[in-house]
């Protein structure tokens, strides 16, 4: 019986991979505005320069001469008999650690059920970390191009171990436009005067991969059902590649929890190539999921 010193190490999505490196001080953080206790006043007066100029401030760190006290939370939910103005404390389990990585900072905002997390830094003003800003942030933009990297060479991986088959599969006008690539980048031909199939394959889109692969035998053989790299997930895919393609566009349709789990679905996807091609252990007979969202769990 093998010990847990000689078991191989849990396959980690790039997704994950990443997140695990990256500490929050990396993120994207809010820089909350701060006011005065004795000045509270400017906060719930819509006419005060204050709140003029921070109309759209979600927390309010309040001060007593010039160090924090306490803070305003203006997004919590309230009941009729609340006042949103009130001081809350700041508790100790509301801080992380500059260095704390993003992972960590998510899996605890999750098994807290909170919505952020004060950051101290060492002579900065304190800093707000909430998972959903991190969409915008460069920090979730590294994570996420490496995972759609690392899908697009797992995918041109099967392909070409499967090159007969996949190269068959590769119909006008993909054929034309991977051929139309392929001698731009001036790729070498065979002693024949053909093709590389193998370079050729290299030279089709992202979505053209994915189409591509499942359709073929070894994922049908799997998936039965159809349930993989359906159009849905090809779209959602292909969205966030574009997105990561053209950030000045810096637009994603899917929201920005959804873009996460979008992500990490991504890295799913290669764990089961990885599978096929022998490089991560199978697990036997264990089913494809489907959640309430659609999305394939695998």
């Amino acid at each position: 019986m093998p010990t847990e010193e000689s078991k191989p190490a849990e396959w980690i999505g790039t997704f994950d991979h990443y997140m695990r490196m990256i500490p929050i001080s990396e993120a994207n953080l809010y820089i909350p505005p701060s006011c005065e206790k004795d000045d509270l006043s400017q906060v719930s007066n819509e006419n005060s320069i204050f709140a003029q100029e921070h109309s759209d401030a979600s927390i309010v760190i309040v001060t007593k001469n010039n160090r924090p006290i306490g803070y305003l939370n203006l997004d919590g939910p309230f009941w009729e008999d609340e006042d949103p103005y009130e001081i809350l404390p700041l508790a100790k389990n509301q801080f992380l650690q500059p260095t704390t990585s993003i992972y960590k900072a998510e899996l605890l905002l999750i098994q807290t059920n909170r919505d952020f997390f004060f950051v101290p830094r060492k002579g900065e003003p304190l800093a707000v970390f909430y998972l959903l800003m991190q969409a915008t942030g460069t920090a979730l933009q590294i994570c996420a191009y490496a995972a759609v990297s690392n899908l697009e060479i797992a995918l041109l991986s099967l392909l070409q171990h499967h090159s007969s088959e996949a190269i068959g599969l590769l119909m006008p006008p993909y054929l034309h436009d991977a051929m139309e690539l392929y001698e731009m980048k001036r790729l070498r031909y065979k002693p024949d005067g053909g093709y590389d199939t193998h370079l050729l394959l290299g030279c089709t889109t992202f979505k053209t991969k994915m189409h591509l692969v499942r359709q073929l035998t070894c994922i049908k053989e799997i998936d039965s059902e159809g349930k993989l790299f359906t159009k849905k997930d090809l779209d959602t895919f292909n969205e966030i590649r574009n997105w990561l393609a053209h950030p000045e566009t810096n637009q994603v349709g899917t929201e920005n929890y959804g873009l996460v789990f979008s992500l990490r679905i991504i890295s799913d996807y290669e764990k089961q190539i990885q599978r096929v091609l022998g490089i991560v252990p199978s697990v036997s007979n264990r089913p494809i999921m489907v959640d309430h969202t659609g999305l394939v769990r695998l």
